[in-house]
């Protein structure tokens, strides 16, 4: 009885574990992301046809990304949130492959897959029913 329980335990960490694995992502993008980012527009919501923009919502919000993994939110100019971010790559909601890029804001532990082109960056919220939000990078 005592080697089966030895070797259920086995099989846990050998073959299940492996499975919750992340990786942290290259430094070159968490670069790639430093800077200031102006809010363009959220949509999703339950019906999936919410669309708000900083005219709509009477809103400017500006998140701020630094190379050295430190978030900052502004909203219509007033510091609203100070805390850190995790890069890494794992499993989404949207793609099970376990190769989405993920970002964990961690004063909220708000947990967002993100894709960067250019100068846009989208990040979707990992909920159902829940938020795509587009912004542009601000230049100085």
């Amino acid at each position: 009885m005592r080697y089966l329980k030895y070797l259920c335990l086995w099989f846990f960490a050998t073959c299940l574990l492996p499975a919750c694995q992340t990786e942290e992502i290259n430094p070159e993008v968490s670069n790639s992301l430093a800077g200031n980012w102006q809010w363009v527009s959220s949509n999703g919501g339950i019906t999936g046809q919410d669309h708000q923009t900083p005219a709509s919502t009477n809103t400017q919000l500006v998140i701020q990304f630094t190379s050295d993994n430190q978030f900052f939110r502004y909203q219509n100019g007033v510091k609203t949130e100070e805390t850190t971010y995790i890069l890494q790559q794992g499993k989404s909601i949207y793609d099970a492959s376990g190769q989405s890029n993920i970002m964990i804001i961690n004063g909220t532990g708000t947990r967002y897959s993100y894709r960067l082109e250019n100068n846009e960056l989208y990040l979707f919220d990992e909920c159902y029913d829940c938020y795509t939000h587009h912004y542009v990078r601000m230049v100085r």
